[in-house]
């Protein structure tokens, strides 16, 4: 008897190939197609991640910029007010907008009611 060794191996027949393909190849992606959507995600991603902050890349940032929301010890009856007075702010700015636009109106109203010199007949004494 005697034992397989690395040196000493029992000899096999090799396999015989019938030219049939086995392999699955529908959901095969060529190297080149993958590696162009792997850049295209790193580029999406970064393009996300730049997103996530105030201030695009490159920007530069306004000195006056002062975000509230930011300072240490805010509490949420302090935002609750600031969220109030931002509501309060806008509507009035709504509100304003509206009056405007309905004296825009009126004053147009009334330029096509009036009826010019020349249509007016002559009084006579």
């Amino acid at each position: 008897m005697e034992f397989q060794t690395r040196w000493n191996r029992q000899k096999t027949s090799p396999e015989k190939n019938s030219g049939e393909i086995l392999t699955e190849t529908a959901g095969y992606i060529p190297p080149k197609i993958k590696i162009e959507q792997l850049i295209l995600a790193g580029k999406q991603l970064k393009e996300f991640r730049s997103h996530q902050f105030d201030f695009p890349d490159g920007s530069e940032i306004d000195e006056s910029y002062n975000d509230v929301t930011r300072k240490k010890n805010l509490d949420l009856a302090e935002a609750s007010m600031l969220l109030q007075q931002s509501k309060d702010s806008l509507n009035e700015q709504i509100k304003h907008e509206k009056e405007k636009k309905r004296k825009l109106a009126e004053s147009k109203k009334e330029e096509k009611l009036t009826p010019l010199n020349d249509d007016v007949p002559p009084e006579t004494e």
